[in-house]
């Protein structure tokens, strides 16, 4: 199998992996809709601003993006970001920016504390692939979110990602 290059957000087709957001809307169109429970679950507000991680083609966040004030798209991949830019969000305020997922500490802008919710579908087997990187972005996650707010992810199938969930586990009982 092919390395995942450091930083990237990618779907791994057979041995091949990509960045690219046609092949990825084509290899996981399923992605976004495994969400849509999660997303009901969520009691949004107008005035809420979302941070969402490893944003891919907005998909996902456009799913939820109409309900609330403010949304980040961030992705280490320019090419989904570019793909996210041509979502329909509805009314709501949206930006977008090229980031390395694994470092969120690394940008002030996301390390804010001012978010409400932090969002992320189906990246953190992606973002959480280093080891040595885990717990440091899951800790700066938290602390990127107003007190006592919500994290809400869809992180891929029961026994897919044992390791990542471990660390996800670590990670909220010593925030």
């Amino acid at each position: 199998m092919t390395d995942i290059p450091s930083g990237t957000c990618n779907v791994v087709l057979g041995s091949r992996i990509t960045e690219d957001s046609e092949t990825y809307a084509a290899a996981a169109s399923f992605s976004p809709h495994f969400a849509d429970t999660l997303i009901d679950s969520i009691d949004f507000k107008s005035t809420d601003h979302i941070l969402d991680i490893g944003c891919g083609n907005g998909i996902f966040t456009s799913r939820f993006a109409p309900q609330v004030g403010y949304v980040l798209e961030v992705d280490s991949s320019p090419s989904m970001i570019d793909a996210a830019k041509t979502r329909n969000y509805g009314s709501t305020s949206t930006d977008f920016r090229a980031v390395n997922c694994r470092l969120p500490e690394d940008d002030q802008e996301i390390m804010n504390s001012n978010w409400d919710e932090v969002a992320s579908n189906a990246a953190f087997h992606w973002i959480l692939r280093d080891p040595s990187t885990r717990i440091s972005t899951l800790k700066a996650i938290f602390r990127s979110m107003k007190p006592g707010r919500v994290f809400f992810s869809e992180m891929c199938g029961h026994g897919n990602a044992p390791e990542k969930f471990t660390a996800f586990k670590f990670g909220l009982v010593n925030q």
